[in-house]
């Protein structure tokens, strides 16, 4: 993938020798398609026919074109939730340090140090 100029010096990246603009929807090729999305063409073909959930495609002449808006859309089904916990939870869990459970030190020692009142 390369990148070109828009007129108005915006960088736009170049596929199969398309510059791709992000105000109109294209649609892609199963290379174009893997350069946009960094999957495989292979990956991204076996999707096509996927039972559970396809990717909306169009059959052109033997040739296969997805539009990437249809993409996009198909794409967020997938997407993972983010971890709603916070970043000290996530640290203590993965110490072994979550609640009233002190870690001890292999001298019996607890690594955790007692908060004075």
């Amino acid at each position: 993938m390369v990148s070109g100029r828009s007129a108005d010096g915006a960088a736009n990246p170049i596929v199969d020798g398309v510059t791709l603009a992000t105000s109109w929807d294209p649609y892609l090729s199963p290379r174009a398609l893997a350069a946009y999305s960094s999957l495989s063409q292979r990956l991204l073909r076996s999707f096509l026919t996927a039972p559970d959930h396809p990717l909306p495609h169009y059959r052109v002449g033997g040739r296969v074109l997805v539009k990437r808006s249809d993409f996009d859309a198909w794409i967020q089904v997938s997407r993972e939730p983010a971890d709603s916990r916070d970043a000290d939870a996530i640290v203590r869990a993965m110490m072994g340090l979550d609640g009233a459970n002190e870690s001890t030190h292999r001298h019996g020692r607890s690594t955790v140090t007692p908060r004075r009142v």
